[in-house]
């Protein structure tokens, strides 16, 4: 199984590493923690690879009553997702710390 996350995948694991989120709910997170803008149509190829890969899981909300019969799909990290955004992220951190180290 390919363990390395692209810059957009880390990102999103990222959004939604303490809470379920929403599509919608993932951008905005992005755009406002990460200063990062995600079209729709790229998000949601993120999240199918992270899907297919085990590292996020979904579901469909029940609630339709507010949004005119339109459901929201919610996405949450799995175990092995926090493993390798945590590889990621030390491995980021590393890269960080040499580079303001002068190499």
């Amino acid at each position: 199984m390919k363990e390395n996350l692209t810059f957009n995948e880390f990102h999103v694991l990222s959004a939604i590493r303490n809470k379920e989120k929403y599509g919608l709910e993932i951008i905005k997170c992005l755009k406002e923690e990460c200063n990062t803008n995600f079209f729709l149509g790229t998000l949601y190829n993120v999240l199918s690879r992270l899907e297919k890969r085990g590292y996020v899981t979904s579901h469909w909300d029940d609630d339709d009553t507010n949004r005119g019969g339109m459901r929201r799909k919610y996405y949450r990290i799995t175990s092995d997702g926090i493993r390798v955004l945590e590889n990621k992220k030390a491995s980021v951190l590393a890269t960080l710390k040499l580079a303001t180290a002068g190499g």
